[in-house]
């Protein structure tokens, strides 16, 4: 296959057969490898079309991207509102949100790649009164908007980082007002009320890994999460 430019427009070949896969009609046209489909361009406007030319997703969205190759997601964008839809055209999340996704670059050594599904399995929302909620990748709501922010960026001891997820539970950390509370992928909170003051980890180099801590009473109590969900079954 091979993108070329005719009169200004954009379209593929397949080489082989010497024909057009999609008509040079768009003006702009990137190959997805996530998904194998294409992301086209016409009058400022993206959409999606597969290698039969088939239409996947119509082309009204101000900007489409891959949430994840595996699950086959995209995140669209429309007059400042956010959604989800899958590979097929489905939509999983409404086109009505503020913001879909966290922002991951604090989150560096908690080892979090993936800023729209967090633990392949849990999808952030932002709706307009500025609370988190969580949803699957089904596109099912799997907490109220309850919280302020998704996440700990909070370091309270020397050499602590900043704290999103544990990998090894599926935990994710969730904040409400100044308080914070561990959230499974099923959207079970798992301590009663919001007591924690915050969520960190460090790392273990007689271990060589990531060791999780939460602390409350003005951070004088703490306790090794690992530990902690080992005690009580989870």
């Amino acid at each position: 296959m091979l993108i070329v430019e005719e009169n200004k427009k954009f379209g593929v070949i397949d080489v082989e057969k010497r024909q057009y896969i999609l008509e040079p009609k768009y003006d702009e046209i990137r190959y997805l490898s996530a998904t194998a489909d294409f992301l086209v361009k016409s009058n400022g406007q993206y959409g999606v079309v597969a290698k039969n030319n088939t239409t996947k997703i119509n082309t009204v969205y101000d900007e489409i991207k891959t949430m994840d190759s595996k699950v086959g997601l995209y995140l669209v964008k429309k007059d400042k509102a956010f959604g989800v839809v899958g590979t097929d055209g489905q939509v999983i999340i409404p086109l009505k949100f503020k913001e879909i996704g966290v922002e991951i670059k604090d989150y560096t050594q908690n080892g979090v790649e993936n800023q729209y599904i967090l633990l392949n399995e849990v999808i952030p929302v932002k709706n307009d009164d500025n609370l988190w909620a969580l949803f699957n990748t089904k596109g099912e709501q799997m907490t109220e908007f309850n919280y302020t922010q998704i996440g700990c960026k909070l370091k309270p001891v020397t050499n602590s980082y900043p704290t999103l997820i544990i990998p090894s539970y599926k935990v994710i950390v969730v904040q409400k007002d100044k308080y914070y509370n561990l959230v499974n992928t099923n959207g079970e909170e798992l301590i009663d009320g919001n007591i924690l003051d915050s969520v960190y980890l460090q790392y273990d180099t007689t271990e060589k890994q990531n060791k999780f801590y939460m602390a409350f009473s003005n951070n004088t109590k703490i306790i090794d999460i690992e530990q902690w969900l080992i005690s009580i079954g989870k």
